[in-house]
């Protein structure tokens, strides 16, 4: 939805507050992961599966390759909708929503291998064995300060660990390389 509004909606600052969420790409996660941190103990969610999961729910990465999409959808088919008589809500969901598909595939799947591959997050919140993530798990194939290594087991896992990868990308596969393709190409 912030892609849409970006790429469409007219409001005063629309660019200065792009541009401020852009610029946190700048930004490393170490830098915020304290603050992060804070909140997550602050408001309970620390040792919980929201706290790792919320976090990592939006990125200003895929609000950019959404907005850049949204712009190569012809401004002509969202106007012929307003003198039909939809609403900006009916616009956006009945008519974007299903030419976006290709770039919403393209950003679940980025979504989901920084999330599977996440070690750093999940290290710090979660305080149970039960909730570790698998490159955690992955980790746990070190023995005592690391000096022994189980190297069948770990390459095991980790060849285990790209399975749902690969899955999530032989299903969405046709709609990531149309995606990216016409990501911030203007028609």
């Amino acid at each position: 939805m912030a892609g849409y509004a970006f790429a469409r909606l007219r409001f005063p600052g629309r660019n200065l507050l792009f541009y401020t969420i852009l610029s946190t790409l700048m930004l490393p996660f170490p830098v915020v992961m304290i603050a992060e941190y804070v909140l997550m103990v602050n408001i309970g969610w620390v040792n919980t599966y929201q706290g790792v999961i919320f976090p990592s729910l939006t990125s200003a990465l895929r609000v950019f390759l959404m907005r850049q999409y949204f712009t190569t959808i012809p401004e002509e088919l969202e106007e012929a909708a307003k003198i039909d008589g939809l609403s900006t809500f009916q616009i956006f969901y009945r008519i974007v929503i299903p030419l976006a598909k290709p770039a919403m595939a393209a950003t679940a799947i980025f979504s989901f291998i920084g999330v599977w591959n996440s070690f750093l997050w999940p290290l710090l919140v979660p305080q149970s064995l039960h909730m570790f993530t698998v490159p955690l798990a992955i980790n746990f194939f070190k023995g005592a300060k690391g000096t022994q290594i189980y190297w069948n087991q770990m390459t095991a896992a980790e060849v285990m660990a790209m399975v749902p990868t690969l899955i999530i990308y032989a299903i969405f596969e046709r709609y990531f390389t149309q995606g990216i393709a016409l990501t911030g190409i203007k028609r």
